[in-house]
């Protein structure tokens, strides 16, 4: 099983999980992997996790990929592309990777100060309807600037499209599209918003 050095120093959003929760999410990844998923048949061991929603890092006994992130569903999937999952084949792939989501958190956090959300919050209560500029893409999903200095997250269940992956290029948002989005959910807390694209005239 992979081991990460003893001096080895987390870079935000990522940090060391604890022993409880490592176990929790490693019944959770067990659960929700279909066979033909890339880590299938594999022992796994849960070691970090990201501020940014459900992103987990966890170490392998295949050598071939000794560190895996996983953004779990929280479902049983059938499809053994999903729970998306991103493979490295070593600790340095990992730590690049690591430093660009630290900027693509930069991004997230950037001009988002208490008084600017909390006013968008206010005048944008869960179910308003509106224009969201795709800033990121990522495998789990886009984020959208809203207003200056705020974004939000689409996951990829939240689209209106069907296809849920990458793999289908002409289908998936890219960066700098307009997308018509609503507000599915607030964290108050982390200042963070949940959109999506389904039902948006119900959810209006």
């Amino acid at each position: 099983m992979f081991q990460l050095p003893s001096d080895f120093r987390w870079l935000a959003p990522w940090s060391p999980i604890d022993a409880e929760t490592a176990r929790d999410i490693e019944d959770e990844l067990r659960r929700e992997i279909p066979d033909g998923h890339v880590l299938a048949g594999c022992q796994f061991k849960a070691i970090g996790e990201s501020d940014n929603y459900d992103d987990f890092l966890f170490a392998t006994d295949s050598d071939d990929i000794p560190l895996a992130s996983v953004h779990l569903t929280w479902r049983v999937e059938s499809d053994p592309t999903w729970p998306g999952t991103a493979v490295y084949r070593s600790l340095v792939a990992w730590i690049n990777a690591m430093a660009n989501e630290h900027a693509d958190f930069e991004q997230w956090n950037q001009g988002e100060d208490e008084t600017s959300f909390d006013e968008f919050i206010a005048s944008h209560p869960k179910g308003t309807v509106l224009p969201g500029r795709v800033t990121s893409v990522q495998p789990f999903g886009v984020f959208c600037e809203l207003a200056a200095g705020v974004e939000g997250l689409l996951e990829v269940v939240e689209f209106e499209i069907g296809e849920r992956t990458m793999e289908f290029p002409d289908s998936y948002p890219r960066v700098g599209d307009i997308l018509e989005v609503a507000i599915l959910h607030v964290n108050r807390s982390d200042r963070k918003i949940a959109l999506t694209q389904r039902n948006i005239c119900d959810t209006a």
